[in-house]
């Protein structure tokens, strides 16, 4: 009886743990990220990146990023793009899910309603229904 429980325990404990683990915003800091897209940048002065995004999944699927965008943004956004400049050394991610969308989704509202605060990406271009808007900042 005891170990049913503490089975079941560690059990909730774990289910409890993945949850608030893949509501996080971003899985390291936004500083990493940024040193990862700028060593890219050296190995590319001349030209630009640019990487996609997984796409929304199928049915009930749970939304899984792309291996390179996730490395270069944690960023947890289906259908979002990442343009890296290495003429201007900047970044600039554009994606088109908003505020309701990402909500029903499951994904972090603050990423969608700060995304240039939590990503630490230089530009972002949201596109939503029909509305285009730049956010962006200096470094």
């Amino acid at each position: 009886m005891k170990k049913r429980l503490r089975c079941l325990g560690s059990a909730l404990l774990l289910t409890i743990l993945a949850h608030t683990l893949s509501a996080a915003p971003l899985l390291f800091d936004q500083k990493e990220y940024a040193a990862r897209r700028s060593r890219l940048m050296d190995k590319i002065p001349d030209g630009i990146a640019v990487i996609l995004g997984a796409t929304s999944p199928a049915g009930d699927r749970e939304f899984r990023q792309g291996h390179d965008f996730a490395y270069f943004t944690g960023v947890e956004i289906p259908d979002a793009y990442l343009i890296i400049d290495g003429i201007r050394r900047e970044s600039f991610l554009f994606f088109t899910i908003g505020e309701k969308e990402a909500e029903g989704e499951g994904l972090p509202l603050d990423l969608v309603r700060n995304p240039k605060e939590i990503s630490g990406i230089e530009k972002v271009l949201l596109q939503i229904v029909g509305e285009t808007r730049l956010k962006h900042g200096k470094k």
